[in-house]
């Protein structure tokens, strides 16, 4: 038996399945492409898919009165619609010939490094946030797009799980059934991570 210690930002002890999560691989190097006017219409189309999927999660969180959630998520929409954030994608298709997905990386990653760069924690955390929209944006331009891996825990009925992870990101923890999660260990994350 492996043992993994760490630190516990949650009181408690949980028993269930491991269940290992492998997030797909992110863009690296440089997509670029001949037709931007293409890459642009895949990034808007990809934003309103992920609006919609946002506003779905909003209603289930919602529906299970899970107010702070349904804030989050609110927050990811208005994110969404950030006018300088599609400016520079718009750029880096046109003015780099960078695909949507390798525009949308590197907008967002500048974006999360100029939080990180603040003096407070939670504003310092909230670069997770502007990473979980992008991630969501170019899991859908990838057309490999399901929704959530761990949608899936829900329909398998082995659960409770163990969830063990580099990272994860809250929707897609919260695509997840209630009560399918029993516990998360993952490597990244602060005490003020969602």
């Amino acid at each position: 038996m492996k043992e993994i210690k760490g630190t516990a930002i949650s009181p408690g002890t949980a028993l269930g399945r491991l269940y290992i999560h492998r997030r797909n691989e992110r863009v690296s190097g440089s997509e670029k492409t001949r037709e931007p006017e293409a890459e642009l219409q895949a990034f808007d189309s990809a934003v309103l898919k992920a609006g919609e999927d946002f506003r779905d999660l909003v209603s289930e969180t919602g529906s299970r009165g899970d107010r702070l959630a349904a804030e989050l998520l609110g927050s990811y929409l208005t994110m969404l619609s950030d006018e300088e954030f599609r400016s520079e994608v718009k750029e880096r298709i046109y003015g780099s010939r960078l695909s949507a997905r390798e525009a949308v990386s590197s907008v967002s990653e500048r974006f999360a490094e100029r939080l990180e760069g603040l003096e407070d924690e939670y504003l310092r955390s909230r670069s997770d946030d502007v990473r979980n929209v992008a991630s969501h944006v170019m899991d859908i331009l990838s057309e490999k797009y399901p929704g959530s891996v761990l949608s899936g825990l829900c329909a398998e009925g082995d659960g409770p799980y163990l969830l063990l992870a580099e990272e994860l990101l809250p929707t897609e923890l919260m695509r997840a059934g209630k009560g399918t999660v029993a516990g998360l260990v993952t490597r990244k994350g602060t005490a003020v991570s969602h």
